[in-house]
């Protein structure tokens, strides 16, 4: 995908942060990310584990490992139920238009640029 695209949703995944008043987590993510990348060899399986870390971290139960306050947690959920919008069918899935096709490189590259613009 064209890198000025991945920037301007950078961009917006920063706005909708701050829309909200959330804490920077992108930290967070992009460690999800570096797990999922060591994890497997092809692709779609690292794209799959990265999906489901997501998917279960943003269960109550294990939010609370990230520590942060309840700013961070909450903001997280949100952002990967209602930003992300990540969804279990036969497999993890990415339910926003202008995610679901990315790669998991092009996934990080976004993720990277947004921890950056929020000022981390």
């Amino acid at each position: 995908m064209d890198k000025k695209k991945l920037l301007k949703e950078a961009e917006s995944m920063v706005s909708f942060t701050q829309r909200k008043q959330y804490s920077n987590f992108f930290d967070h993510i992009l460690n999800l990310i570096e797990i999922a990348e060591n994890s497997s060899e092809d692709e779609t399986e690292r794209k799959q584990k990265f999906l489901k870390l997501l998917s279960l971290l943003k269960d109550d139960k294990n939010i609370s490992i990230l520590g942060g306050g309840k700013q961070v947690k909450q903001g997280l959920k949100d952002f990967i139920e209602n930003h992300i919008m990540v969804r279990k069918y036969s497999d993890y899935q990415i339910a926003n238009p202008r995610l679901q096709n990315l790669s998991l490189t092009e996934l990080k590259y976004v993720f990277g640029w947004a921890r950056r613009l929020a000022g981390k």
